[in-house]
């Protein structure tokens, strides 16, 4: 893909690099207190010798882990441009690393998405915020890099994504998970209200100019033998040309770079195929949405009721559970930490009592068992808990799909491909206030009435149920329920019962 060399002509913002700011309200000392303190510590040492520890070798492959796990980590959190920078910097000394195209085309599948637009992506409000960094938020070069991405519109984003995502697969076309990739983009691509399949050129950008001189010669010629000196196109040939950043008066538009930069794909037949398939699918959808609105209310409500239920049937005997989130809330949202603890005892064993009676097997990753935990165990669930997050916190993130392979092999190590998490939390506040208490004491039957109401109504609880396919990768369960239940092992067992006994159930036909 041919790209303007204008289009990467930014200032660079200047590193502030401060040093002495005021820490008084900060968790960390400054920089200088920091040197300052390291200085004092080195002096200690009299005599550092000369033997080093470490080879620099062995030093830069550490670094060079520490890097590759930085892209990582930044692509996890959505901070796209961090990690594109990174990229670009590693593939110096990593040109082939498959890790690094892969992560690269996660990045780009993941603008692809951003940019579509339609009535089915419900997240799509929250998209727009996921790159929460502005232009000046940036400092150095990597200013020049997020200046060029935050600044290209959005046709452009799709097409560069989609030029990217298929080159890197083309390096290695035995790479399942490349093609995976690739296949999503052309989903993402179908659903897109900015992707216009006619509007892009099957020519290069070369192809293109080398087209417009001919033309304009051809057109010369004409104008000499006819011995016109203009030749007028009527106004709708002027709007399309225009659109297509194409005139003969005027050359090409270099700002519309990005509509010859997949001319290959726009002459795919195979590439042309796949996008209808998708694209059929997107107008199925809106068909089934056109048929709800023409339902009764009564139609509806029994509609998404069938729905409600249907997608907590899932057949479920083996589950893989993580560590569950439990919180004991007290008044002025105030957690107490200790009595989490004793809860979060509590809500474990329920779980096994409950599955147990349910013949449910529970694979356990969680505080209860740390003392049998290994060292891949630990590893293997700090992977399980940031894809899980990832998802989340991204309502289901629809475009990540970087973790697959390795949630695929920890399927395959539990035995099962459902991962469970449990949030649950507690929060007690009675509202009996020291004038409201004065009120009620005061006027006798009046608080006889008002304090056990107050007592027992007091008491609020909250779950949330995640449940991650770890062979597909999708969030199939997101579920919350309220009540006014008491944190007790009773209440506990009895709304764990009620969730088991629905996942436990098959879907029906």
């Amino acid at each position: 893909m041919f790209v303007p060399e204008n289009v990467f002509k930014h200032e660079v913002n200047e590193i502030s690099a401060k040093t002495n700011y005021n820490d008084r309200l900060t968790s960390h000392p400054n920089i200088v207190k920091r040197t300052e303190e390291l200085q004092t510590e080195i002096a200690k040492f009299s005599n550092w010798g000369t033997t080093l520890n470490f080879e620099e070798q062995t030093f830069q492959e550490v670094r060079d882990i520490c890097r590759f796990e930085y892209i990582q980590n930044h692509i996890y959190s959505g901070e796209s441009i961090d990690a594109l920078y990174g990229i670009y910097i590693m593939e110096n000394k990593y040109p082939n690393s498959r890790f690094l195209r892969n992560c690269k085309s996660q990045i780009w599948l993941d603008y692809i998405y951003k940019e579509k637009v339609d009535e089915f992506s419900f997240d799509f409000d929250f998209y727009n915020d996921y790159e929460d960094k502005g232009i000046y938020d940036y400092e150095g070069q990597i200013s020049v890099l997020a200046r060029t991405l935050l600044k290209l519109p959005s046709q452009a984003k799709l097409a560069m994504g989609l030029r990217i995502i298929k080159d890197n697969f083309k390096k290695d076309t035995t790479d399942r998970f490349a093609n995976q990739l690739w296949d999503k983009a052309i989903e993402f691509a179908a659903f897109n209200d900015e992707f216009e399949f006619d509007q892009f050129s099957k020519n290069t950008f070369q192809e293109a100019i080398d087209q417009l001189a001919k033309e304009k010669k051809e057109n010369d010629s004409i104008k000499a033998i006819k011995g016109t000196t203009n030749q007028n196109w009527d106004k709708y040939q002027t709007i399309k040309n225009q659109k297509s950043g194409f005139t003969i008066d005027a050359g090409i538009d270099s700002t519309k770079f990005y509509l010859y930069g997949i001319s290959d794909l726009i002459s795919d037949s195979t590439f042309k195929k796949r996008l209808d398939y998708f694209t059929n699918r997107y107008k199925e959808k809106e068909q089934e949405s056109d048929e709800l609105f023409e339902m009764t209310d009564d139609e509806i409500d029994a509609y998404y009721q069938e729905e409600y239920d249907e997608k907590l049937h899932l057949d479920m005997d083996t589950v893989l559970m993580v560590n569950p989130l439990v919180y004991e809330i007290e008044r002025y949202q105030t957690l107490n930490y200790k009595k989490s603890d004793k809860l979060e005892d509590v809500v474990i064993a329920s779980v096994n009592k409950v599955a147990a009676e349910m013949r449910i097997n529970v694979i356990q990753l969680d505080r209860s068992n740390q003392q049998k935990m290994t060292a891949d165990d630990y590893n293997n669930l700090a992977q399980l808990m940031r894809s899980l997050e990832r998802r989340v916190l991204f309502n289901g993130a629809k475009s990540f799909i970087l973790d697959l392979e390795q949630l695929d092999s920890l399927r395959k190590i539990y035995g099962t491909n459902k991962l469970m998490l449990l949030e649950y939390s507690h929060e007690y506040d009675s509202g009996i206030t020291l004038g409201s208490g004065l009120l009620g004491t005061l006027i006798f039957p009046i608080g006889m009435v008002y304090f056990p109401i107050a007592i027992l109504s007091g008491h609020h609880t909250h779950w949330n149920v995640y449940v991650l396919n770890l062979e597909t990768g999708e969030l199939i369960i997101d579920q919350n329920y309220e009540s006014d239940d008491l944190a007790n092992k009773k209440f506990i067992e009895l709304r764990l019962n009620a969730l088991f006994h629905q996942l436990k159930q098959e879907k029906n036909d």
